[in-house]
């Protein structure tokens, strides 16, 4: 009996927690009896991920040409853009596998938002890693309940059990850490620089690109493109993790340092509630609320009982959490569930009968949002809970 084979279409590749997420989801499929591939878009032959290496792991990494060659049981978009490649591949089922809302990735007049909308209005199975994300889904687009499954992402007990310690840290100066990229706007990590160099406090930065000229006398060091299974020895040096973010998927940083008995300052972006409680396992504070924030760092510095008791119901939360040994079953199911819609079909017809939309939404986009969006959105929310429950049947 032949493997069935299962695809995930990249961009790119790089050190990111959604690439790692996936590389986890591919090796699982391996263990499961499925064939693998990573179908780079971008790709290039010396493709190279610190996470795992593909051949150890059983997965291929392949360019488009290669992946047009061979027949798959399922292919799985993973950013919004690359769902334009899933007609040129012969699959029995398609969806899209998403860890953010994508649309938040660009400015609030750039018209690939529209351009996102648009492909999200369509129908579409989809695998998400936060209840949020599928509740906005449901809610702006339309999409049918049973069309999008939530996996939520487990951790590596094993790999961040090496940096806990027997006692939870007392210490009188605490290290607090900033994670992300400067150039992500939606990161904050100039202003988080900046209201740690205030208030005199130190902290670690890492990150996939990092810019010194950022940082002031009170930074205590730097880490660009650190690899996965090195992330416990930084989180180890630190006791609070300052995360300023204005978007997230599930929110996975904050976790982790859990895991490593130690909490968190974060604002309240969408994806903290799945495990993050005010003033129980960590701080969740009001977007922008500067002097709120400022003053959350200043009582973690200096209320050490307090610090330590949030420490203590993060890695109860942590400990709590499903590991990835655990998650075969998910997997398995999650991907056997996946309706065998014909995608193709509905992004061709985009292609043929909506081009001339997209390229006026690129030269003029508010007209058409105001026509082809804005106006026909609630329409197509009611039209799409019809055609989802003619596709079921």
């Amino acid at each position: 009996m032949n493997q069935q084979r299962i695809g995930f279409v990249f961009n790119t590749l790089g050190i990111t927690g959604g690439v790692h997420v996936i590389y986890r989801w591919a090796q699982i499929l391996v263990s499961l009896k499925y064939q693998v591939d990573i179908i780079v878009l971008e790709y290039h032959p010396h493709l190279v991920i610190g996470f795992l290496d593909p051949k150890q792991a059983g997965f291929e990494i392949i360019n488009l040409s290669t992946a047009k060659k061979r027949s798959y049981h399922l292919i799985l978009a993973t950013w919004w853009e690359t769902l334009y490649a899933l007609p040129e591949l012969s699959s029995q089922r398609y969806g899209l596998f998403a860890q953010a809302l994508e649309s938040q990735f660009y400015n609030t007049n750039d018209p690939r938002i529209l351009e996102y909308d648009l492909l999200m209005s369509f129908p579409l199975p989809i695998i998400t890693i936060a209840h949020w994300l599928k509740n906005h889904y449901i809610k702006t687009y339309g999409i049918d309940d049973s069309f999008i499954q939530v996996a939520i992402n487990p951790i590596d007990h094993h790999l961040f059990n090496t940096c806990v310690e027997n006692n939870f840290s007392n210490s009188k100066t605490p290290t607090f850490l900033i994670e992300g990229n400067a150039q992500d706007p939606r990161k904050n990590i100039p202003l988080s620089i900046q209201i740690l160099e205030s208030t005199k406090t130190p902290y670690i930065w890492v990150g996939s690109k990092i810019d010194t000229r950022l940082i002031g006398p009170h930074c205590r060091g730097t880490h660009e493109q650190v690899s996965y299974k090195d992330m416990p020895k930084i989180y180890k040096r630190c006791e609070v993790l300052l995360k300023l973010s204005t978007a997230e998927g599930m929110f996975g940083p904050p976790l982790e340092m859990f895991a490593c008995k130690k909490t968190a300052i974060v604002w309240d972006v969408a994806g903290h509630e799945e495990y993050m409680i005010h003033g129980h396992n960590s701080l969740v504070l009001p977007m922008y609320q500067i002097n709120d924030t400022i003053n959350a760092i200043e009582q973690l510095k200096h209320n050490h009982t307090f610090r330590q008791q949030l420490q203590k119901y993060a890695y109860q939360t942590a400990f709590n959490w499903p590991d990835w040994s655990q998650y075969k079953d998910v997997v398995k199911q999650v991907v056997t569930q996946i309706p065998p819609i014909d995608v193709p079909r509905w992004f061709n017809h985009i292609k043929k009968h909506k081009q001339k939309r997209i390229q006026r939404l690129r030269k003029q986009p508010q007209k058409f949002y105001e026509e082809f969006i804005k106006k026909p959105l609630q329409l197509k929310i009611k039209q799409n809970k019809t055609i989802y429950r003619l596709l079921k049947n």
